[in-house]
């Protein structure tokens, strides 16, 4: 028993309709019930109608009537994968459902609303809403946990997700060419407010990535130089000058005649006392070394340039007017580099509008 079987079995308490791919493949919306008509199981199949006319409501001007029908179409198709007991999910399903959706669209579009290529990217966009419901509710019934079914689970979620994101590539090819006939103001003035969000969201979009995007610090400085010597100490004050010793007493005369006797020599005088030596001054203290600086580590530098799609696609250093895609290089290189493998790309706006006015003055918006 599969894992979908298994999981229906445990969700609705309930026997399990038989259904086979060769039936599925063959299913279209001819006898489909009128959407007045038409109930839904569970919440789950009426949120996926919704989504469905929700995305439809982004590219076309449909009368809810026909809206309805194409939802409807994708609940009957989302019921078929469910019952069909279908262990994994493979191109062969994928190729059916978006065949049965391609029908749906063709029956009630017309061809002034959408090219044939136009509705094959739909019928993707709206088979990759049918998985992800499916997705989605097997990774919350909780059965992954148990290891009966784990094995399983891994395999059909695996193929599913797998699936959505081949239809997710598919699905961005959807250019919807409408037919607007209001006045050049309107036109206008929805075209500015397309590319003002757009631009608001590139604004913010390159604050984030200067934020994140600072140089590393850079390596740490070389050593300090060393300090200046101290200052040499002030001169010791010189001793003073001993007093000069006295004079000695003359000696007196001698009478004339017998010649007096020498008068006795003076005393020497005592010698004055040398002057003390002036204390040396004191050497000045040496001044610290500086401490030595940290080296700055090297810088990194961001680049940014822009593409068509997130592979790089129409690389280019500005945008254009085809350019959906960001792309941030974070390198230590000083020439911004000219591969687009080097860029990590986030997509900045969803669509690029562009205008014609044919001989009838009808003008057409292009979205893509």
């Amino acid at each position: 028993m599969s894992f979908i079987k298994k999981y229906k079995i445990i969700l609705l308490a309930c026997g399990i309709l038989a259904a086979i791919l060769v039936l599925f493949m063959v299913s279209n919306v001819v006898g489909k019930e009128d959407p007045a008509d038409f109930e839904y199981d569970s919440m789950i199949e009426a949120k996926l109608a919704e989504n469905v006319k929700a995305y439809l409501d982004e590219y076309l001007i449909l009368e809810n009537h026909d809206k309805n029908i194409i939802a409807n179409e994708a609940v009957e198709n989302y019921r078929i994968i469910m019952s069909s007991g279908a262990e994994n999910i493979t191109d062969d399903h994928t190729a059916a459902i978006n065949r049965n959706i391609m029908q749906a669209l063709d029956s009630y579009t017309t061809d002034t609303q959408i090219t044939y290529e136009d509705m094959q990217a739909l019928a993707s966009g709206i088979s990759k809403i049918i998985l992800d419901t499916i997705l989605m509710q097997i990774e919350e019934s909780g059965m992954s946990k148990l290891d009966a079914y784990k094995e399983e689970y891994i395999i059909l979620t695996d193929s599913l997700q797998s699936q959505i994101d081949e239809l997710k590539k598919k699905s961005t090819s959807v250019n919807i060419t409408a037919h607007i006939k209001n006045n050049d103001a309107e036109i206008e003035n929805a075209k500015n407010e397309i590319y003002s969000n757009v631009r608001k969201e590139l604004s913010s979009m390159q604050n984030t990535i200067s934020t994140i995007s600072d140089g590393e610090d850079g390596k740490d400085g070389k050593d300090g130089k060393d300090g200046i010597d101290g200052k040499n100490g002030t001169n010791g004050i010189n001793g003073k000058d001993g007093k000069d010793g006295r004079d000695g007493i003359d000696g007196a005369n001698g009478k004339n005649g017998t010649d007096g006797v020498n008068g006795k020599d003076g005393k020497d005088g005592n010698d004055g006392k040398d002057g003390e030596d002036g204390k040396d001054g004191r050497d000045g203290i040496d001044g610290k070394d500086g401490e030595n600086g940290r080296d700055g580590m090297d810088g990194k530098t961001t680049f940014i340039a822009y593409a068509n799609d997130q592979y790089g696609t129409g690389f280019s250093l500005t945008p254009t007017e085809t350019t959906k895609y960001i792309g941030t290089c974070i390198t230590e290189e000083t020439i911004q580099p000219s591969k687009a493998s080097e860029y990590t790309w986030q997509q900045y706006r969803t669509y690029i509008i562009t205008s014609a006015t044919d001989e009838n003055k009808v003008t057409t918006l292009y979205i893509q």
